[in-house]
């Protein structure tokens, strides 16, 4: 089994070939499929994210939940506790660049903690193990969020070919509770997502 740093980079490239168009359109879709698919209380806290460069684009879903009416939240790296916090966002915040080129909204955003976490990811194996940049952060935080009993859901959005067989995994990962790529959601538990 190839190193999870050989993985990463792999992925890296493959999603770096997507041309912003491609990225945009399958945004659009994880969008409409997210809505119809992820059964979702009203007025639910959401963390998901503000696409980096390559990563699936959010922006489209982060709008829809908004107008829905959940209360949307992007995590930011805050604490020197290595556990990630999440501040609201709405379609008017102007973002700011954060810790490792990430984009937030400004430290005068009220901070929640969510419900339901979407994650992106580099890779994702057929048992729900998640590859990411290597920092942790999600790891322990939903390690604590799930500790803490205050999150119903953990979910990554991935394009289809960032699906591999198999990742090297270590005692701290946290598996997923689902993922959804442009070929639909597939779920880990008994349950459906």
């Amino acid at each position: 089994m190839e190193s999870k740093e050989t993985l990463r980079e792999q992925l890296k490239t493959r999603r770096a070939a997507v041309s912003g168009e491609d990225r945009e359109m399958v945004g659009k879709l994880i969008a409409e499929q997210f809505l119809q698919a992820v059964k979702i209380p009203e007025e639910t806290i959401i963390a998901a994210y503000w696409p980096m460069v390559g990563e699936l684009d959010t922006r489209a879903l982060l709008h829809e939940l908004h107008e829905k009416g959940h209360v949307v939240v992007l995590p930011v790296v805050e604490n020197g506790n290595g556990l990630l916090v999440f501040r609201e966002w709405t379609p008017e915040v102007e973002m700011v660049e954060g810790v490792h080129g990430t984009m937030e909204p400004p430290k005068d955003r009220e901070l929640h903690s969510p419900e339901l976490v979407v994650a992106p990811l580099l890779g994702v194996d057929d048992a729900g193990h998640r590859l990411g940049y290597g920092g942790g952060y999600y790891d322990r935080t939903i390690e604590a969020l799930r500790a803490e009993g205050a999150i119903f859901g953990y979910l990554g959005l991935c394009y289809s070919f960032q699906n591999v067989a198999e990742l090297p995994v270590e005692d701290h990962d946290q598996v997923l509770d689902a993922v959804m790529s442009e070929k639909g959601v597939y779920s880990f538990k008994k349950e459906a997502a």
